[in-house]
């Protein structure tokens, strides 16, 4: 009886998330394909206080990004693959336009996922499903 409940859990959490309404963190023991994998890059130091695409101000002690095509807003998870350390950032602007970029993070974001050594790191983004705009 307690395996069925687990697995009951497991496959109501499958299409829940195959369905668009919960968000799963990469880390969870649900199984869910990255909406986009990629290299990350974080912003200079010379861009705090400057405004984004979005309007809003940028400041490196947020957790924002850039990305080319989801809407302002919307939220993201970003796994470091190298670590596995992840964070949540909101959409205020566009870019990278490097190839084989997918995602600009602010300051304090890449110092999270340990990746300000590097500067320039593979991730995989989820979409934090109750943020996405349409």
């Amino acid at each position: 009886m307690k395996h069925e409940k687990l697995y009951s859990i497991k496959a109501l959490l499958l299409a829940m998330a195959a369905l668009g309404c919960v968000a799963v963190k990469a880390q969870d023991s649900v199984s869910v394909k990255p909406y986009q994998t990629g290299l990350a890059t974080y912003y200079s130091a010379k861009m705090h206080g400057r405004r984004m695409s979005s309007g809003k101000v940028y400041s490196k002690e947020g957790y924002t990004c850039a990305h080319r095509t989801l809407p302002f807003g919307t939220k993201v998870r970003v796994v470091n693959k190298k670590n596995g350390k992840s964070i949540v950032v909101e959409v205020h602007d566009r870019g990278p336009f490097a190839k084989g970029r997918v995602i600009d993070l602010s300051n304090s974001a890449a110092k999270a996922l340990d990746m300000l050594g590097a500067g320039v790191v593979p991730v995989e983004l989820y979409l934090v499903a109750d943020s996405v705009k349409q």
